[in-house]
């Protein structure tokens, strides 16, 4: 802390610095490799905070690495976005930086969350696999005020329901974000803001919430929300807890919007154009929305000859034997196949059809010269 109030005197002496790297330094007496040994001070920090509020000069300040808190987190922030200060290492001219699985938490969010907010030249930020919970929010401000921004990624973050309502806030607002990825995160509760967010962004293109814990709420406030949006190309909802009238209306928003190029990792836009003879989509686990989705496409594909839909857990229940059992998607799998003259090829193994849906298939196939089920 003494040095730290040694430069802070300093700074305002240098009229001519624009770049200085304090990060790991101990600013606050606390070590980043002790599991934070020593007696927490926050004296020094706050010099430097109010350095930065009247430098006329500095564009760069590196305090990574020094165990900060989140109220001194917060307060360099403030003082670090009035001056366009950045703080974490991005420098202004950058245009991606990736802080995946670098251990990072909470205060790191803020910190880059600010620089961030800063930035005029970043287009790509990549922060996967850090205990980030606590921070959507800020990142969330940041995205309404940042205009370069077009791809963030935050998968498997520990972000939890309050940090997705933050990222969906800023969602509704950015005017550059094409893609948001937050895939394996706590989201459950988040359904209805992503589903507003949708309704008001004019730049997403690239949405991916995959196995994001979301449930039969969530689904329907996304659902309003696809059917509002003019901008999604790429959709991908896979491995939550989407099933019965949930999964009919999201299948059924899914294909009635034209722009959405793919779903749950299904080539929507190239299906539609009938480009396929043969389809593999084994063990995509895109579930019974999926199915769906297959189904409302088959029948206008007259081109297609095999269908692979192996281990796609069509009747909600996934490879590990988890979730609920419903036939919905099954059934609507089994009355694409009536429908279609084309298709002499259907692979369903790995999907826990049950007795009755079995006999069902079986029974619609079975006047179909030479047709090969796989089940």
């Amino acid at each position: 802390p003494l040095g730290a109030k040694l430069v802070a005197c300093l700074l305002p002496l240098m009229g001519s610095l624009t770049e200085l790297d304090l990060s790991h330094n101990m600013l606050c007496r606390v070590s980043e490799y002790d599991d934070g040994g020593g007696s927490y001070n926050a004296t020094g920090i706050k010099a430097i905070a109010e350095a930065l509020s009247i430098s006329a000069s500095l564009t760069e300040c590196n305090v990574r690495g020094n165990n900060l808190d989140a109220e001194s987190a917060t307060m360099l922030a403030k003082a670090a976005t009035s001056k366009r200060v950045m703080l974490f290492g991005i420098k202004h001219n950058d245009t991606t930086a990736d802080f995946s699985k670098q251990h990072l938490g909470p205060v790191d969010g803020i910190l880059i969350s600010s620089d961030l907010a800063v930035s005029a030249s970043l287009t790509s930020l990549r922060l996967d696999g850090n205990i980030l919970q606590g921070s959507g929010e800020a990142f969330g401000e940041a995205l309404k005020t940042n205009s370069s921004l077009k791809e963030l990624s935050m998968l498997d973050c520990s972000l939890d329901m309050e940090d997705g309502k933050g990222l969906a806030a800023g969602l509704a607002v950015t005017g550059s974000l094409t893609s948001l990825a937050v895939y394996d995160n706590y989201l459950n509760g988040t359904g209805e803001a992503f589903g507003e967010a949708l309704k008001t962004s004019s730049s997403i293109k690239e949405l991916t919430m995959m196995a994001c814990r979301l449930d039969q709420k969530d689904a329907k406030g996304l659902v309003a929300g696809i059917a509002a949006n003019t901008t999604l190309t790429c959709c991908d909802l896979r491995c939550n807890n989407i099933n019965g009238d949930c999964a009919v209306q999201l299948s059924a928003v899914v294909l009635k919007n034209t722009m959405i190029e793919t779903f749950n990792d299904i080539p929507i836009k190239d299906m539609r154009a009938d480009l396929f003879t043969e389809i593999d989509m084994s063990g995509k686990s895109f579930g019974i929305e999926g199915a769906m989705v297959v189904a409302g496409l088959v029948p206008v594909m007259p081109s297609l000859t095999s269908l692979n839909l192996s281990a796609n857990s069509l009747c909600g229940i996934n490879m590990k034997g988890e979730g609920t059992y419903m036939d919905v998607g099954i059934k609507a799998v089994t009355k694409a196949l009536s429908a279609t003259t084309s298709l002499t090829c259907l692979n369903i193994l790995d999907n826990d059809i049950d007795d009755e849906a079995k006999t069902m298939i079986k029974k619609v196939v079975k006047d179909k010269s030479d047709f090969k089920l796989f089940i």
